[in-house]
């Protein structure tokens, strides 16, 4: 039983990958804002350009959405319970 133990605990210790926690790398150096991309054009230009965009999808979206209910209605695909049906018409 003992050499048993011994065996599971080191084929533990072989499966078990260590980590390294806080190791320091000295080839990075530490980032600055000189770094980063400069703003070029017009921030409203850009800005229209992109809200034309999503306006136009969104439009898009609700005209499909609403032709997909309007297409479903007429062709009976929804049931949309309306109300009871009345047995006795006249």
């Amino acid at each position: 039983m003992r050499q048993f133990t011994k065996l599971i605990t080191q084929t533990g210790r072989l499966t078990t990958q260590q980590t390294r926690n806080g190791s320091y790398v000295s080839s990075i150096k530490t980032a600055t804002l000189n770094e980063m991309p400069v703003p070029s054009g017009s921030w409203a230009e850009h800005n229209a350009a992109k809200q034309k965009s999503y306006n136009l999808h969104l439009v898009a979206g609700v005209a499909i959405t609403i032709v997909t209910i309007f297409a479903g209605i007429q062709t009976d695909s929804f049931y949309l319970n309306w109300g009871p049906e009345l047995k006795n018409k006249k």
